[in-house]
């Protein structure tokens, strides 16, 4: 009975090789795949988003000033706007705060990118399945 019972092991070790071979051929498939999707992914979207934009140009208003500077007539712009170039230091430092608590409270602390405000847009909008809130821009 020892040779049988060798031989009852061998048989199914050889199945437990055969098993494991298949779901090694099966993850390597899988991983291949994965790669290759990741890979078009990420052309794709380098594609998409690194298109130069076209470059902004706010037109400002045509002002008419008197001999001594004060505007005498200030022209609308094409979109019928009042646009006038005005430095920060011409800024109440009140409006400027203001305004930095209305839209983003974290505005002097990030680079132009809220990490946080991000992350609460992506999970409320995953959340909802909708689309509730934006970051900060």
């Amino acid at each position: 009975m020892d040779w049988q019972d060798d031989l009852i092991r061998l048989q199914r070790t050889a199945k437990r090789r055969k098993r494991f071979a298949r779901i090694a051929r099966v993850a390597k498939w899988l991983v291949t795949a994965l790669a290759v999707f990741n890979g078009l992914l990420l052309v794709v979207l380098a594609l998409v988003f690194c298109v130069p934009l076209p470059a902004y140009e706010a037109k400002a208003s045509v002002v008419v000033e008197y001999r001594d500077g004060r505007p005498a007539y200030v022209f609308l712009t094409d979109d019928e706007k009042w646009r006038l170039p005005v430095t920060l230091d011409r800024i109440d430092p009140k409006y400027v705060q203001a305004l930095v608590a209305l839209e983003d409270k974290r505005f002097w602390s990030h680079d132009g990118v809220d990490t946080i405000a991000m992350l609460r847009a992506a999970w409320s909008n995953a959340t909802r399945m909708r689309r509730v809130s934006g970051g900060s821009t």
